[in-house]
């Protein structure tokens, strides 16, 4: 499983690859993140694979995000 430090970089990075500054590259993926948000909270009704709460295992993903 992948912990919420490696999927912001990976998120950032795959932003980066296609030529985005990085700055920019994170909102990108904070933006990723909210769409990922909604997108669980709509169609799983169940919590997969998290520790917590979805929103718990998001945000995680988000504040690794904002330290990189």
């Amino acid at each position: 499983m992948t912990t919420p430090k490696e999927k912001a970089a990976l998120l950032i990075l795959t932003y980066m690859a296609l030529g985005v500054r990085k700055d920019q590259a994170k909102e990108y993926a904070l933006a990723a993140v909210e769409f990922a948000r909604d997108e669980f909270k709509l169609h799983c009704a169940a919590e997969i694979g998290t520790n917590g709460t979805p929103d718990d295992h998001f945000n995680d993903i988000k504040s690794e995000i904002e330290n990189i």
